[in-house]
């Protein structure tokens, strides 16, 4: 793994576990941060592909790739913060089992 993807997930886990859900601002860092989830959901046996779906999505060939003036950040969606503390239940619950 790469000292990127290495940060990247330290970072990710820190924002998931205190529900920082600001810390994904543009529809790219959302992007990426539902493919990780996505992984760690896969890794623990959820048959759950919502992140997934989330993830492609907001790829380049979903609202990812529109040219957004501002980088994204006026792209919210609206329940973010939920989707944050979604996100930290699964993992924390796969973590318990």
């Amino acid at each position: 793994m790469t000292r990127t993807n290495l940060r990247f997930r330290a970072a990710a886990v820190y924002s998931t576990n205190n529900l920082r859900a600001s810390a994904y601002q543009s529809v790219y860092q959302r992007n990426v941060y539902y493919g990780w989830v996505q992984g760690q959901v896969d890794a623990k046996g959820y048959g759950s592909k919502w992140f997934g779906a989330a993830h492609l999505v907001t790829g380049l060939r979903g609202v990812g790739g529109t040219e957004i003036p501002d980088g994204g950040k006026s792209y919210n969606f609206k329940n973010y913060d939920d989707t944050v503390k979604l996100s930290k239940e699964l993992i924390k619950k796969a973590h318990n089992e």
